[in-house]
C-alpha cells in the first residue's frame, strides 16, 4: 500500500508543469494525460484519492459486467480524475480581476493514456479481494 502512494506521489510529481488550457488543443494525447497528471499534484489531490477513484471503477465493472470497449476502464478513471475540483480548468486574473474560466475538452486518446498510467501504478494494489469487499460493502447499504 504504502510502495502504491509513493508510486502515484512520484508519477504526479515528475510530470512538470500543466498546460494551460489555452495549449491543450494542440498538444498531442501525451502531453495532455501529462498534464493532467501535473495539475492533479498541483492541486494537492492525495494519492488515496485516486487509489479509491480506481477501487470504485474496478469494483463498477465487477458488478455490472465488462462493457464492449477493452479500455472502458482506463477511460472512466480519466473521466473521474479530471472532474475533480481544480483538474480540468484554468483560471485567469488580471490585476485581480477575475477573467473567463476555460475547460478542456475531456476524450480522445489522451483520456486513455492517463487513465493507463494511473492504473499501471494502482492495480498491483487492488486485487480481487478489495473489490469483492468494496462490492460487499456498497450491496449492505455502507459505502466504503
Amino acid at each position: 500500500m504504502v510502495m502504491v502512494v509513493g508510486r502515484l506521489v512520484g508519477l504526479m510529481s515528475s510530470q512538470g508543469r500543466s498546460l494551460t488550457a489555452d495549449y491543450h488543443a494542440a498538444a498531442s494525447p501525451q502531453e495532455k494525460a501529462r498534464s493532467v497528471l501535473a495539475k492533479l499534484h498541483e492541486v494537492g489531490t492525495p494519492p488515496e484519492t485516486i487509489m479509491e477513484i480506481v477501487l470504485a471503477v474496478r469494483s463498477l465493472h465487477r458488478e455490472v459486467g465488462p462493457y464492449g470497449w477493452p479500455n472502458w476502464v482506463p477511460m472512466q478513471v480519466s473521466r473521474v480524475l479530471k472532474r475533480l475540483h481544480g483538474v480540468s480548468g484554468t483560471n485567469w486574473q488580471v490585476r485581480g480581476i477575475d477573467l473567463k474560466t476555460r475547460y478542456v475538452r475531456s476524450q480522445g486518446r489522451a483520456m486513455v493514456i492517463l487513465g493507463e498510467k494511473v492504473l499501471e501504478c494502482v492495480t498491483h494494489a487492488i486485487d480481487h479481494t478489495a473489490i469483492e469487499e468494496t462490492l460487499a460493502a456498497v450491496r449492505a447499504g455502507r459505502a466504503p
